[in-house]
């Protein structure tokens, strides 16, 4: 099971936008269950071991449980290593800090949702092409078209700003930063107008970034529809 385990965390890797980390949850809860089955598979063949060593006459199979032990020792720290990396890569410290439980939602949804949210690169195309004031359908996570702000939306673009981090800063602290900077610009934007929503930073995604993109834009997702800007 390990082994699976171990296999399967790896090859998340391979989704769309694993390097964004849209797919944290999966790939640490994988790489997890990899170390806990590989230090099961550890203590069986210990105990395996010391059964034999009492019972020699009675019991046999030293040389497989030695050899089990082996691989289960070998399981645990590759697991180990892997979950260690893909959690700093992911900086998953960051993603979890912004999971915010709602009221009426499962803590495991929420968790996966918000944790997506907090780190993938979304809605790239309002990112690069969106209208400075413009009203758009749809999620931060899936953008739909731009409509008249007169018209129910549930997105409003109102601001954009350039992410100060380090080349090398994780997905997590590039929209951590990101959401930072966009803060007093929606709040110039939206002035004493209350809102029912949240404060989203598209940041460029993993391709963007290596090649020199800075650039974010703030957006209000609305918790429902709205008709007419916000601080018009």
């Amino acid at each position: 099971m390990s082994a699976v385990a171990l296999v399967a965390a790896a090859g998340t890797h391979l989704l769309p936008d694993w390097d964004e980390g849209r797919w944290w949850v999966l790939t640490i809860a994988l790489g997890a269950i990899a170390v806990l089955a590989g230090a099961v598979g550890v203590w069986r063949a210990v105990a395996g071991l010391g059964e034999i060593h009492r019972h020699p006459a009675s019991v046999t199979g030293a040389s497989r449980a030695a050899l089990g032990l082996v691989l289960a020792s070998v399981l645990v720290v590759l697991s180990g290593v892997l979950v260690g990396t893909d959690w700093q890569d992911l900086d998953v410290p960051s993603a979890w800090d912004r999971v915010e439980l709602l009221e009426g939602e499962s803590a495991l949804t929420t968790a996966v949702d918000g944790a997506r949210r907090a780190t993938a690169a979304s809605g790239d195309g309002i990112r690069t092409r969106g209208r400075l004031g413009g009203c758009y359908e749809g999620s931060a996570d899936e953008p739909a078209g731009e409509v008249p702000c007169a018209a129910p939306h549930t997105l409003e673009l109102v601001g954009q700003v350039t992410v100060d981090v380090a080349e090398d800063a994780a997905p997590g602290e590039r929209r951590a930063a990101a959401v930072d900077a966009c803060d007093p610009v929606v709040a110039e934007a939206v002035g004493e107008t209350e809102v029912d929503g949240d404060v989203v930073a598209l940041v460029p995604d993993q391709l963007a970034w290596l090649g020199g993109d800075r650039g974010a834009v703030c957006v209000v997702e609305l918790d429902e529809p709205r008709e007419g800007a916000l601080g018009g």
